[in-house]
C-alpha cells in the first residue's frame, strides 16, 4: 500500500487497491452472488447509508475512544486526550442505542435483508471488546441482532 496500511489487495495486473469498503466493491463486481451491497438503486443506498453510519457514527467515535484511552495506544496517540476519548466514548453509546432502536423494527440493520452494513456493525461491535464494552449486551435488540449474526456462522 502507498500509505503503508492495510488491507491491500494486488491484483494480477499489478493494480493495488486499498480501503476495505473499495476492496468489498471489487469483490461484489468480480462475485455477484451473494450480494451484499444492493441490487438497485434504493437497495444500494440504504445499504450505503446504514454502512456509513456504522464506520462514520459508531466505528470512528469508538475507535477515537479507543485511541484516546486504550494504554497500549499511547505510543501512536501522542498526546492522549481524555476529553476526546470522552467524546468518543459518548457519541459511540449514543449510536448503540440509535442501533438498539433501530433494530427494535428490523431483522437486519439496512434494506430488510443480510447486507454489508450487517457484518460491519457485527465487526464493530466484537471491537468494543478492546475497552471491555459489549454494546450487544447492554442493549435488547441489538443483543438479539447480534447473537442471529452468530448464528448465520460469523464469530464472536
Amino acid at each position: 500500500s502507498p500509505f503503508a496500511q492495510v488491507p491491500a489487495l494486488v491484483l494480477d495486473d499489478g493494480t493495488k487497491i486499498t480501503e476495505s469498503r473499495a476492496i468489498c466493491t471489487y469483490f461484489e463486481n468480480v462475485f455477484p452472488e451473494p450480494n451484499l451491497m444492493g441490487t438497485d438503486a434504493k437497495e444500494k443506498a440504504l445499504i450505503e447509508m446504514w454502512d456509513r453510519r456504522v464506520e462514520l457514527m459508531f466505528m470512528v467515535q469508538f475507535a477515537t475512544w479507543f485511541r484516546n484511552a486504550h494504554e497500549m495506544m499511547a505510543p501512536l496517540e501522542v498526546p492522549q486526550s481524555a476529553e476526546a476519548a470522552a467524546k468518543g466514548e459518548k457519541n459511540a453509546k449514543r449510536m448503540a442505542e440509535r442501533f438498539n432502536a433501530h433494530l427494535a423494527d428490523h431483522e437486519f440493520l439496512a434494506a430488510d435483508r443480510f447486507s454489508i452494513a450487517d457484518i460491519t456493525l457485527f465487526i464493530t461491535c466484537g471491537f468494543c471488546r478492546v475497552m471491555k464494552w459489549a454494546p450487544h449486551k447492554e442493549h435488547e435488540n441489538l443483543g438479539r441482532w447480534y447473537d442471529a449474526m452468530k448464528a448465520r456462522g460469523f464469530a464472536g
